[in-house]
């Protein structure tokens, strides 16, 4: 697999991307060479964060924004320091690629109202384009699911302002 993919030299924790060391590097080091040499014309991360620090080499960026918990809900980690690095970082980090972003993606209006809230220098980038799910089909209470109640709650947001549905 990676004979035929572009990826870097060194190994990376299959769930330590997030961290802040192996971001900087595969985003400072590896990535913007990466695009360069491999020509591509339009780079979409798919993460919140992964574009590349430096560009000008003719690639357009887009940024898919799932959502902005990390700045607007209370983080849980091994000590308050810890707790407040990562929302330091998660700022600076989801800004400066909002920055670099030539287009904003989030899957959702909610996401995308947050986002502008936080970034209004980015509100003219920013675009709902809803995750390929398509909607379920219309059916009788008979025809649901035995998964799935007949009427059920869904709610999506921050507790002191969920937004809630009466399926």
């Amino acid at each position: 697999m990676r004979a035929s993919a572009c990826c870097p030299d060194w190994e990376s924790p299959a769930h330590g991307l997030h961290r802040p060391r192996e971001r900087w590097r595969f985003e400072a080091g590896f990535l913007p060479d990466a695009i360069a040499s491999e020509g591509v014309r339009l780079y979409v991360a798919t993460a919140n964060v992964g574009l590349p620090f430096r560009g000008g080499n003719g690639c357009r960026y887009v940024q898919l924004l799932h959502d902005v918990f990390q700045l607007t809900e209370r983080n849980r980690h091994g000590s308050p320091f810890k707790r407040l690095a990562y929302r330091i970082i998660d700022g600076v980090s989801i800004a400066g690629s909002l920055r670099r972003a030539d287009a904003v993606w989030t899957p959702s209006r909610f996401t995308a109202e947050q986002a502008s809230r936080l970034f209004p220098w980015a509100g003219g980038k920013i675009q709902v384009l809803p995750n390929a799910v398509p909607a379920p089909p219309q059916a009788s209470g008979a025809d649901r699911p035995g998964i799935v109640p007949e009427r059920y709650w869904l709610a999506s947001g921050p507790a002191s302002r969920a937004r809630t549905s009466l399926g």
